[in-house]
């Protein structure tokens, strides 16, 4: 996934990132962790629901430029608790 800016948990490895599970798993643990449905993360990454549910299932994997909005959408959640939990 080379020309991706991902956050520092991630550890690009020679191009790819290097992740503990399958990259479904992970995204359908981060969105429950981030107390979000399906549904409203979908609405708020701009992805169709049946199109991020297909990604959750496994059954099709997302482009680059995907992965790139999915973990945006996913920085800006957590930027936006953040705030929250300030003010």
């Amino acid at each position: 996934m080379v020309g991706l800016l991902f956050p520092s948990r991630f550890k690009p490895k020679n191009g790819k990132i290097v992740m503990n599970k399958p990259f479904n798993l992970w995204l359908r643990d981060e969105i429950a962790n981030q107390g979000h449905t399906q549904r409203e993360f979908a609405k708020k990454a701009q992805i169709h629901i049946l199109t991020l549910s297909k990604y959750i299932s496994g059954r099709i994997q997302p482009t680059k430029k995907i992965v790139q909005q999915i973990i945006e959408t996913l920085e800006l959640i957590k930027e936006e608790q953040k705030k929250r939990k300030y003010e």
